[in-house]
């Protein structure tokens, strides 16, 4: 939530008048891939084939296809409904959608909307993390939804699924990195 807030209310204070209009341009696009990544953990190629039709706000739930093709239902963290909501509110107009535009994540070039293809979601979070120590990625963000869940449920079960992992052993990492954490708050003790 913290990367959310600096991309919202800091990232453009270090631009140039033309870095700005960029950003402006694209500001609430941005914010909308970053909030679902951080609030579905969805897999990137997951977030770049999601369609208009596969999301519902209401219910802040997105249908997705997993690895293997197989359609999966995945919940959405409330937080991220603003910042939907905001993009979708201006994806028509500014990235001029027609009635045939069904990707829900869109980008203009030369006057026309195209799908966001999977290395533009990943130059865009990488531009984003350049203030920050460790440079963030699409899988960042969702390994970032995943230890969060577990910590907040101690339940691989639900991380798992969450994650559309066909086992809790691949959940496995997340645990770990709980444990590794709960072992250096011991030592400071």
């Amino acid at each position: 939530m913290a990367f959310l807030d600096y991309v919202a209310n800091e990232y453009e204070v270090k631009l140039s008048n033309r870095a700005k209009s960029s950003f402006y341009k694209n500001k609430e696009r941005d914010l909308a891939i970053i909030a679902l990544l951080l609030a579905s953990g969805v897999r990137l190629s997951e977030a770049v084939n999601l369609d208009l039709k596969d999301v519902n706000l209401n219910m802040m739930v997105i249908e997705v296809t997993r690895k293997g093709g197989k359609r999966d239902s995945v919940n959405v963290a409330a937080f991220a409904k603003p910042y939907l909501e905001n993009y979708l509110a201006i994806r028509s107009h500014r990235y001029h959608a027609e009635k045939t535009d069904t990707a829900f994540f869109l980008s203009l070039y030369r006057g026309v909307a195209n799908r966001m293809d999977a290395s533009s979601i990943e130059k865009m979070v990488g531009k984003y993390s350049e203030d920050f120590k460790i440079r963030v990625t699409p899988h960042k963000l969702r390994h970032t939804l995943a230890t969060r869940l577990y910590d907040a449920t101690k339940s691989q079960v639900l991380v798992s699924h969450q994650l559309g992992h066909a086992s809790t052993q691949v959940t496995d990492l997340y645990t770990h990195i709980v444990n590794d954490e709960q072992k250096n708050a011991l030592d400071k003790l």
